[in-house]
């Protein structure tokens, strides 16, 4: 396999542990339409003893032509001895013989995540092996380029901190990183079939759902009770926390996760509004919203380039092969201060995305029902985790972190299969449909969120059991304690807040470590970025496309995705959408019919470390309660 310069790798997205390198290079090979996610303390690690070795060659050999660039010495002639930088597949082993210490990544990923979200959801990664001085190069060519935003440098500059337990002191001559499908340009391998062309994707929606559970806890902080006397999750509270109105967002996790049509569509509504960082656009792999951008540019504010760029994609989805754009355009142009016409970026984002998500909605489902197995909300994993560490631990973080990180049970898989296999909700399974949000919320208990969607097994004993009985028989009630008044609150919140605490201190190791990891992956899920991949779809010659027997939407001509397969989608332009109400004229209707994909990333374990400064982050429900 040849060897790829870093060059051919541009900066893309980071996040607070990981960045993210496309690959731009014109070879058409297996890096083609991949990004490379890499850890950021490795290549802040590798770039600084890079620069101390590059110092100590300069003052060595003052006589080096000081012009050469040796972040581009690339190419390599068979004559020449040079060591040039590589980057290297790493040997892909089988899915069912990934070993956690060795690829604890993909291996938390397909032994957890891909069971509970649902295989056509999650691609696995390929492990790459990259030289140090390839990671270096890479390191130094981004901060050159100062394409990183100002808030994320200290990252790349500074040594973080290292959380790597066993390290025998030596140093190793390459650094792990993971090569994923560029979900922003492209399908996945697995679903656009053998057909390059049908490999093209006219844009992708990037959405970051976040969390839409709301804590039933006892464990609840005294001072945090704005949780519990105002049920809202927790992006919401975030939002009443900002002081100006106009940097709060509208958006509701609760009416995404809803799958009630309206409520979503009005969720993706107030994410263009305000996108904060929960919402991107892209169009041939590249961002459509400038960073930390807040507004999703409208028609009448929109630059000449982004109208161009919303312009072509609408063409790309609609507009049949050689018809005229020419009308749509003068229409948009005509209409730019008012709202009587559906613009593209409209529905792209707010019919066509939320109808997507919908018909996915089992992937909503399932992302729900592991963001609920936060049973203890964080203020209660803060006890659990404090009386791991004193009592089972002796005081050593290190050692309960150990057990939180290395706790993947060999039967966990084995666990969601049985699930699966046998339909724990009990109903036939072709009856089965997913579930609205306030149904969930109102109708399982804790314990019953642990039994049915918890990865892991419960361990036995009579301490867990009375804990999760305690935790149910306060859920149970928790709903009045919005309309109690206040001192026979506080005095239901004492008492049971006592009582959990103390259940809390019985509880063993096993017990300890099992809540926390639930924890932890709900946690994940609430952290999770969700692409939409979306191409039109090219119907064959002859076929009727409005053809339909299933009211506006045709039946044969929707279906949700699979692992080798593609979704499709069928929607009503919105001129005609408004228009008709009559689902009889539905044949007298033009349909937008498309191809897509919805995939999961950023859905990596979440470490046991984050643990331990937690309750800084618990502070905020402090200042808003006060």
């Amino acid at each position: 396999m040849s060897l790829i310069p870093s060059r051919d790798w541009t900066y893309l997205a980071e996040g607070g542990k990981n960045v993210v390198f496309c690959y731009t290079g014109e070879d058409d090979t297996v890096w083609r339409n991949k990004v490379l996610r890499v850890a950021k303390s490795d290549l802040a690690i590798c770039g600084s003893n890079n620069n101390s070795k590059r110092r100590r060659e300069d003052h060595d050999h003052d006589d080096c032509d000081s012009e050469q660039d040796e972040r581009f010495i690339i190419q390599k002639d068979d004559d020449d001895d040079y060591d040039f930088p590589s980057l290297m597949l790493s040997s892909f082993c089988e899915q069912d013989d990934l070993n956690p210490e060795e690829d604890g990544v993909n291996f938390f990923v397909q032994h957890v995540v891909r069971p509970s979200l649902g295989e056509p959801y999650v691609d696995l990664s390929r492990p790459v092996k990259m030289s140090r001085d390839f990671a270096a190069r890479l390191h130094q060519d981004t901060i050159a380029r100062n394409c990183i935003p100002p808030h994320r440098l200290n990252s790349w500059h500074s040594k973080p901190p290292s959380f790597h337990r066993g390290d025998t002191g030596t140093t190793p001559s390459t650094i792990s990183a993971f090569l994923l499908t560029n979900h922003a340009s492209s399908f996945s391998s697995s679903s656009c079939g053998n057909n390059d062309e049908d490999d093209v994707v006219v844009c992708s929606v990037e959405v970051k759902p976040k969390g839409a559970s709301v804590t039933r806890s006892p464990l609840v902080h005294a001072l945090h009770r704005i949780k519990l006397v105002q049920p809202n999750c927790r992006f919401t509270h975030m939002q009443t926390r900002k002081k100006e109105r106009r940097l709060r967002s509208g958006y509701n996790p609760q009416q995404l996760f809803s799958l009630h049509l309206p409520h979503m569509q009005e969720s993706c509504q107030q994410l263009s509004r305000h996108a904060q960082n929960n919402l991107q656009v892209w169009f041939h792999g590249k961002p459509l919203l400038p960073s930390r951008n807040n507004t999703v540019s409208t028609t009448a504010t929109a630059t000449s380039t982004t109208r161009q760029i919303w312009s072509q994609i609408w063409t790309d989805l609609v507009m049949e092969d050689g018809e005229d754009n020419t009308n749509r355009q003068t229409s948009e142009e005509t209409n730019t201060n008012t709202s009587e016409k559906a613009q593209p970026q409209e529905f792209v984002l707010q019919r066509l995305v939320p109808q997507i998500l919908k018909q996915e909605g089992k992937l909503l489902q399932n992302i729900l029902h592991l963001q609920h197995l936060d049973v203890v909300d964080a203020d209660g994993a803060i006890l659990i985790y404090h009386h791991l560490v004193q009592t089972h631990c002796r005081g050593s973080m290190d050692d309960a972190d150990q057990l939180i990180d290395d706790y993947f049970p060999c039967d966990c898989s084995t666990k969601l299969r049985f699930k699966k296999e046998n339909n724990v909700t009990g109903e036939p399974q072709e009856q089965q449909q997913p579930s609205s949000f306030d149904n969930l919320v109102r109708c399982l208990t804790p314990s019953q969120c642990l039994d049915r969607y918890s990865p892991f097994p419960k361990p036995m004993g009579e301490d867990v059991d009375d804990f999760l009985e305690e935790l149910d028989r306060f859920a149970s009630h928790v709903s009045s304690i919005v309309i109690m008044e206040y001192n026979r609150r506080e005095v239901l919140l004492d008492t049971s807040l006592q009582t959990a605490t103390h259940l809390v201190n019985r509880l063993s190791l096993d017990a300890c470590v099992y809540l926390l990891r639930n924890w932890l992956l709900s946690l994940a899920m609430c952290d999770i970025s969700l692409f939409v991949s979306i191409s039109k779809n090219k119907t064959p010659s002859g076929t009727d496309r409005s053809t339909c027997s299933d009211g506006r939407i045709g039946a044969q001509k929707t279906m949700t995705q699979t692992t080798d397969r593609s979704g499709c989608l069928q929607i009503p332009l919105p001129d005609h959408a408004d228009e008709k109400n009559d689902t009889t004229s539905c044949c007298m209707e033009r349909m937008v019919s498309c191809r897509y994909t919805v995939k999961v990333v950023d859905c990596d374990a979440k470490p046991a470390h984050k643990l331990r400064s937690r309750h800084e982050k618990e502070l905020i429900f402090r200042a808003i309660f006060e």
